[in-house]
């Protein structure tokens, strides 16, 4: 059995541990994929606990609960250190997610500052579809010309296929 035991792995479990809460908080905006915040109770119940556990992990001085976790006890100093970063973490996590990262506003006008184009076809066709003054036709049909001998049959063509090769 190998011993894994080191300050280095304790302070990296316990760091990791509460980190994945805060990040759990920060990334769980609510709409409009998810019930918000103050409502998901079940949610809030649950980082309520693993945060209170894992805090307790980090002050607790049981030795026993270090030999089952196969932790080390770290000093007190290092972990008062340790809970400053992960208030510090805290508190730049939610400010890039709630000032940059959901700034729709800052998103668009960096795009117009750096002047960017949009990546999809649907934003480029709808980009052309709004220069062209022509389009839709409005009560005309286009027909393609007839495959047939005597050119009765009408057939209707799209103007914008290209080809049937895949």
């Amino acid at each position: 059995m190998k011993n894994y035991e080191s300050f280095e792995n304790s302070t990296l479990w316990l760091l990791t541990a509460v980190h994945l809460v805060i990040l759990a908080f920060v990334f769980s905006k609510g709409k409009p994929f998810r019930q918000p915040l103050y409502r998901n109770y079940l949610f809030v119940a649950t980082l309520v606990v693993e945060f209170t556990l894992t805090l307790f992990f980090i002050f607790a001085d049981f030795k026993q609960m270090y030999v089952v976790l196969e932790l080390v006890c770290t000093p007190k100093s290092w972990r008062i250190h340790m809970l400053v970063m992960l208030i510090i973490c805290l508190v730049v996590s939610f400010l890039i997610e709630e000032f940059i990262l959901d700034n729709r506003p800052l998103w668009l006008a960096l795009k117009r500052c750096l002047k960017l184009k949009p990546g999809s076809n649907y934003k480029k066709l709808r980009i052309i579809l709004e220069d062209d003054t022509q389009w839709p036709p409005i009560e005309t049909t286009v027909y393609a010309k007839s495959g047939i001998a005597n050119g009765d049959c009408k057939e209707y063509a799209n103007p914008a296929f290209q080809n049937d090769e895949v």
